[in-house]
This record gives structure tokens, sequence and C-alpha cells, in this order.
């Protein structure tokens, strides 16, 4: 099986890439998927099977400030993705996010909720999930949140370079969500492709919890009480995008159960 992933340098990408075979891996500027004849081109010398679309714009804050960039790459560009897999029949597995809900519900996100995305960086992955849909009888989209790994700048590598540095740690209390460890993500998004259940799923690890217990979490397991940490609300960062105050998410959908984030979280502790 030939597998094609775009955002190859990122933290799912790069995870994704020590466990597939016949792996073809591309970074944004390897690979500019805004760019329709690049993408035909580079697809149609290698004909996937599959291409894992991790690609993306992620930076929440940039994309209100330039939602013009984060429309062309996370919309535009996935329906260039769209198009080229369903002219040579490759099937694509879209890495979505969290973010296409609003956060006002009390208890994780389904499947079948309606999304409500409430800034930019949420409505343009949601656009990009329609293209995929609306191109393709078969697909893949994989919702996840609070996603972290060695590579990238992520909610758990900030608070061990705030630890490591000696900084005191601000973390909000009333924002919930369901981190999760991109090596788990890539081992259940491989087991998803084996499966060939088609289709739109929830993939983070079990349960969820708020900035501020992974936080105590990690403080705890490297008993680096010296740190001080504040709990905040989520108003006083003064963001410059709204982030859903819950987007936690349910897995209903599939076979394929990832573990509990508390877990998943001291494994990544010890590797690091």
């Amino acid at each position: 099986m030939k597998i094609i992933i775009t955002g190859g340098s990122g933290q799912l990408g790069s995870e994704l890439k020590k466990i597939m075979d016949d792996v073809h891996a591309f970074s944004g500027t390897e690979l500019d998927i805004r760019n329709i004849d690049t993408v035909y081109r580079v697809f149609w010398s290698i004909k996937p099977d599959v291409v894992i679309h991790c690609g993306a714009y992620t930076k929440v804050d940039e994309c209100e400030k330039d939602p013009k960039k984060a429309y062309e790459i996370n919309a535009l560009g996935t329906r260039n993705i769209a198009e080229v897999c369903e002219f040579i029949k490759s099937i694509p597995v879209y890495i979505s996010t969290a973010y296409v809900f609003d956060g006002n519900k009390n208890n994780p996100y389904n499947e079948t909720d309606v999304p409500n995305p409430i800034n930019i960086y949420g409505r343009t992955k949601l656009i990009g999930e329609y293209f995929i849909r609306d191109y393709l009888e078969k697909y893949y989209v994989v919702r996840t949140s609070w996603l972290y790994g060695k590579n990238g700048d992520n909610i758990v590598n900030n608070i061990l370079m705030k630890i490591k540095e000696k900084k005191e740690i601000k973390a909000v209390y009333d924002q919930i969500s369901s981190p999760t460890y991109a090596k788990d993500l890539a081992e259940a998004i491989k087991k998803l492709i084996m499966s060939g259940d088609y289709g739109v799923f929830h993939f983070c690890n079990t349960g969820y919890c708020s900035y501020y217990d992974i936080a105590s979490k990690i403080i705890n397991y490297y008993m680096a009480y010296d740190i001080k940490i504040f709990s905040i609300k989520y108003e006083e960062l003064n963001r410059i995008a709204l982030r859903p105050k819950n987007s936690s998410l349910n897995n209903n959908y599939s076979f394929i159960k990832l573990r509990d984030w508390e877990e998943a979280l001291l494994d990544f502790l010890k590797e690091v």
C-alpha cells in the first residue's frame, strides 16, 4: 500500500512515518497544497492508495490575523487534495479538529453533533471536511484535540519548557478537552486505514481535563514543586481567537479506542 503524508514534518506526520510502510512524506515547503498543479504532479508520479492529509495552518491566533492564508491552506488546499484523490482514485484521511464545535455542550462531542466553529481555524478546517465529503464517496475524516508529541509547539511541550526554565505557569482551569498523544493517534489511524471503515471519527485519548490538570500532572511527575502554578480563567489570556471552552470528544463509531489520557501522558513523559 502506497501512502502519501502531507504535513510530514509535524507532530502527527513524524509519528506516522515511523509506523507506515512505503510512505512518501512531504512537509509544507516540499509540497505546496495550495498549488493544484503541484499536487497533481506529485500525486500522479506516486499514485498512492491512501493520502493522509495532516498538512494545515494550525496556529489558531495567526489564522485569525490572516484568514486568507488559513482559507487557502486549510480549505482550498484540502479541496485540491480531494480533487486529485478523486481523479487518481486514492482514499484520503483528513485530519480535522475538535475546534469545528463551539464548546457550549456540557458533555464530550459526538460525531453526529452539528459543528458550529467560533474561530477562523475551526471554520476553515470544517470547510476542508465538506470538500472531502463532497468530492469523494470513500474517505476518512478524523477529528482530534489538544494534540501533542515530541515535535512542535503544543501544550505539553510548553509546560516542559517552563519547568526547565524555572518559570511560573499560568494554567486555565475552565477550558477542557481530550489531550491526545500523537503516537497513539498515528497507531489508531493505521488501524483505521486497514479496517476500510469509512466515515467521520473522533480519535482522542479517553477522558478530558483542563490545562491546569495537565500542568499539575507534569509538575508532580517531575516533583518540580519549586515551580509556581496559578489557576486562571480562560478570559484572562486575552487571546486573539476565541477557543471552545469544551473541545472534548467521544469516539462512538469505531472499534478502535485510544487509551486514557493520563496513561498516555505518563508514557510520553517517560520517553522525553
